[in-house]
């Protein structure tokens, strides 16, 4: 599996396009909010021969799911996600003019994915689990083949996701962190939604949130 990053928006957010060698492709947290990142992004997708076929969200926050309206109607892909997150999508717009930002409506929350759910795109196959507290609906992504996990706003390098958004909930978050992605092996690769990469193990070692 081939994992591109992409960072966009005002929020720096982690958008991650994952590909096999066939030129299969899905977007983790399509983010992208002007013209010059939707540009950047096809642009590579025209490069490396890359067909786009699933668009998957961690949560549901503004700046993760910016890029999904340009993406539905480009692709022809619905937005998949948890079913608990739909309201953030719903209310997406308002929250953006809360950080003064201009944004289209989303493309609304189409598929739900389920704790547990196994999500195949090509060779690529991937493990959601559902790790709530940042928001009601956080999903993390697992690639076990290559020891990768995609948490979005969950886990980050030496860090924890916010949770006094709405229906954020902190002792939940570590409760979902100890429990679904701490019991990944030290070596699995995390892939955050903000920043840059870490291991599992490091974090359990020097995540001052989870000693």
């Amino acid at each position: 599996m081939h994992i591109k990053r992409f960072v966009f928006n005002p929020f720096q957010v982690n958008t991650y396009l994952l590909s096999d060698n066939d030129g299969n492709a899905l977007v983790i947290d399509p983010a992208m909010m002007d013209e010059h990142e939707n540009t950047q992004f096809t642009s590579w997708l025209k490069e490396h021969k890359l067909q786009l076929n699933r668009m998957l969200l961690t949560h549901g926050h503004v700046d993760h799911i910016s890029g999904t309206a340009f993406l539905k109607s480009q692709f022809e892909i619905p937005a998949e996600g948890h079913n608990a997150d739909a309201f953030l999508l719903a209310s997406a717009e308002s929250h953006a003019r809360s950080f003064g930002l201009e944004t289209i409506p989303p493309a609304p929350l189409e598929k739900n994915v389920t704790d547990g759910q196994k999500i195949s795109c090509g060779t690529i196959e991937l493990e959601a689990r559902h790790v709530p507290g940042h928001s009601p609906g956080s999903l993390a992504f697992i690639h076990h083949e290559s020891k990768s996990v995609f948490c979005g706003d969950a886990l980050f390098a030496g860090s924890i996701g916010r949770t006094d958004l709405p229906q954020g909930d902190y002792d939940q978050l570590i409760a979902s962190i100890k429990t679904t992605l701490l019991s990944l092996a030290d070596e699995y690769t995390v892939y955050p939604g903000h920043g840059p990469e870490s291991s599992i193990g490091a974090e359990k070692m020097t995540n001052p949130f989870l000693r």
